[in-house]
C-alpha cells in the first residue's frame, strides 16, 4: 500500500528534482527506475504472502526457500532506486530492506524471528534517543502534546514541553518491554497505544500529516505484534545463543549502525525530529515597502504535494534539489542557497553557510560524503 501511495517517487513520475547517492548515476535513464520498480513490485508480492506464512507458522516450510530467492529479488532492486534516488530512502523502506535481508539470510524461523525483534525494537530505542534534543522537546514535540491537550480538552500550557518529553521515554520504555521475554505482551500492547495516539495526533483530526505516515504507523503495530507475540511452536523449540556467525554478525550491524557519526537522519531513526541538517532555497523578492527581501521556498511542501512523501532530511540531498530548481526556473542572481548544519542537541542552534556555485562545489566531494547533484533527466 505504501509503495501505491507513492509510486511517483518511485518511477520519476513528476518534475521533482531526483539526487543520485553517487555522482555517476546522474546521467541515468528513467528506464532503470521502472525496471528496478518492476522488479520490487513482483518481490514484494511474493514476500508479502510467503512471509506471513513463515512468521505465523514460526517453523520451517517448504515456501521458505521461495522466499528467500524473493527476498534477494527484493533487496537488490530496492537498493537500485535508493541509489537513483536518495529521496527513496524512506524509513519505512529501509526497514523493509532490512527485514528483506533478515529473511535471505535466514537459515531457520526462529533465526529470523529473534533477529528481526532485535532490529524492530532498536527503531523504538534509536527513536527515542533522537528526540532527547532541543529541537523536538521545544518544537514538533510540543506540537504534538499541544495538539493532544486540545483532543482530550486539556487546556495547554507551560507545562507542555515537559510533556514532550513523555513521548521518548515511552518508546524506550516499549524498546526494554518487547525484549524482555517475561515483559513482552506488555511491550505489544504499549506499542499498540503508542501507535493509535500516533495516528489520532497525525490524522486528519489532528495536524493532518500525510497519509503515508499514518500507514506506516499501522504497519508498524501489525509487524511488531506478529513479530513479538509468543506461540507455543517458539516455546516448544526456543532460539539458543549463539546464533550462526553470519546470521548474528549482519543482525548486530543492522542494530548498531545508527552510532556512527555521519549516518543518515532516518537511517538512524531520527523519526520526527527535526534536528537534521538541511538546506533552504530563498528567492528575492520586493516588498510593498520597495524593500528587497528573501523568502523561503517551500520546498518540503513541493514534495507532499507531487510526490506523498516528505523532504528527505539531508542536507546534500536538499541542495540538490535547491540548485535543480534554481536553474529550472531561472531563479539564478534572484535567489541563494543556505546551507545548515545538524542542530545543537542543547542548544537547538545550527551553523549557516551560503552555497556558491565555484569549483570547491562542482568538482569535489569534500563537503558531503555522497553525491548532491541532481540527476539530468
Amino acid at each position: 500500500m505504501l509503495f501505491g501511495l507513492t509510486w511517483r517517487l518511485w518511477v520519476g513520475a513528476s518534475d521533482f528534482p531526483q539526487v543520485p547517492l553517487l555522482a555517476s548515476l546522474t546521467g541515468v535513464p528513467l528506464l532503470a527506475d521502472w525496471i528496478a520498480f518492476t522488479l520490487t513490485l513482483i518481490s514484494a508480492s511474493v514476500l508479502l504472502i510467503s512471509s506471513m506464512l513463515f512468521l505465523f507458522q514460526r517453523q520451517p516450510s517448504s515456501s521458505h526457500t521461495f522466499a528467500r530467492i524473493a527476498a534477494l529479488l527484493f533487496a537488490v532492486s530496492i537498493l537500485c532506486l535508493f541509489f537513483l534516488n536518495q529521496h527513496r530512502l524512506q524509513p519505512w523502506a529501509w526497514q523493509f530492506l532490512l527485514y528483506a535481508v533478515l529473511l535471505f539470510l535466514a537459515r531457520q524461523s526462529n533465526e529470523l524471528i529473534v533477529s528481526a525483534r532485535w532490529v524492530t525494537a532498536s527503531i523504538y530505542f534509536f527513536s527515542a534517543i533522537s528526540k532527547f534534543d532541543y529541537q523536538f522537546l521545544y518544537g514538533l514535540g510540543r506540537q504534538l502534546a499541544e495538539t493532544i491537550a486540545e483532543t482530550v480538552g486539556v487546556e495547554a500550557s507551560g507545562w507542555m514541553s515537559f510533556s514532550a518529553g513523555t513521548m521518548p521515554v515511552f518508546e524506550l520504555l516499549i524498546a526494554v518491554l518487547l525484549m524482555v521475554g517475561r515483559t513482552r505482551l506488555t511491550g505489544i500492547v504499549l506499542a499498540a497505544f503508542f501507535h493509535a495516539a500516533l495516528i489520532a495526533t497525525l490524522g486528519p483530526w489532528g495536524l493532518n500529516h500525510h497519509t503515508g505516515v499514518l500507514v506506516w504507523n499501522v504497519f508498524f503495530f501489525f509487524i511488531t505484534t506478529i513479530l513479538f507475540f509468543p506461540t507455543s511452536a517458539e516455546k516448544a523449540n526456543p532460539v539458543t545463543l549463539p546464533y550462526r556467525q553470519l546470521m548474528f554478525a549482519v543482525t548486530l550491524i543492522m542494530v548498531l549502525y545508527p552510532l556512527l557519526p555521519h549516518c543518515d537522519h532516518w537511517l538512524a531513526w531520527g523519526l520526527y525530529s527535526p534536528n537534521n541538517s538541511r538546506s533552504e532555497l530563498e528567492a528575492v523578492y520586493e516588498n510593498e515597502q520597495g524593500q528587497t527581501v528573501f523568502q523561503r521556498v517551500d520546498l518540503s511542501k513541493m514534495s507532499l504535494e507531487q510526490l506523498n512523501v516528505p523532504l528527505y532530511p539531508e542536507a546534500r540531498f536538499q541542495l540538490g534539489v535547491a540548485r535543480s530548481f534554481q536553474q529550472h526556473e531561472n531563479l539564478e542572481g534572484r535567489s541563494r542557497i543556505v546551507i545548515k548544519s545538524k542542530s545543537n542537541r542543547f542548544t537547538g542552534q545550527r551553523t549557516s553557510t551560503a552555497f556558491d556555485e565555484s569549483d570547491r562545489w562542482n568538482n569535489a566531494q569534500s563537503k558531503f560524503l555522497f553525491n548532491w547533484q541532481p540527476r539530468r533527466l
